[in-house]
């Protein structure tokens, strides 16, 4: 199913300084996939400006820890809890390291956004939309 009409959510993840948020208890436990794989699944946790879990099943066993590639999450965990959270998100994975995966992501075709860095103009945002990993 290709994605609805794309709004990239930088602004939304790069507004003003927050004061740090409370520590947050990480419960993501799945081991990390390959590169290049395309996970999805919603987002029952969010750690901070950049980080989330995205529940590929219903236990902390199978929520696996992601990191948003590039400039994104500037604005503080609340910006992506109100971006992504208790949303079905669709990444696609970059990095792989011991403690998850650093990822581009898109939230469901309901909302049809990304998350991530807001590209220049209007025509890199089109390109940036047709390389945005679409749902199945």
């Amino acid at each position: 199913m290709a994605l609805a009409a794309v709004m990239i959510l930088t602004a939304a993840l790069s507004g003003a300084a927050h004061a740090a948020p409370s520590a947050v208890t990480v419960a993501c436990n799945a081991p990390a996939p390959t590169l290049g794989a395309e996970v999805s699944g919603p987002v029952p946790q969010v750690i901070d400006g950049r980080t989330f879990c995205l529940a590929e099943g219903p236990t902390p066993a199978s929520w696996l820890k992601v990191t948003l590639a590039g400039d994104a999450g500037a604005g503080g965990r609340s910006d992506l809890m109100a971006a992504a959270f208790a949303r079905r998100v669709t990444c696609v994975v970059y990095k792989r390291g011991d403690d998850g995966v650093v990822a581009r992501c898109a939230v469901d075709v309901a909302t049809g956004a990304h998350l991530g860095p807001q590209p220049a103009s209007e025509t890199s945002r089109d390109a940036d939309a047709a390389n945005c990993p679409k749902p199945d």
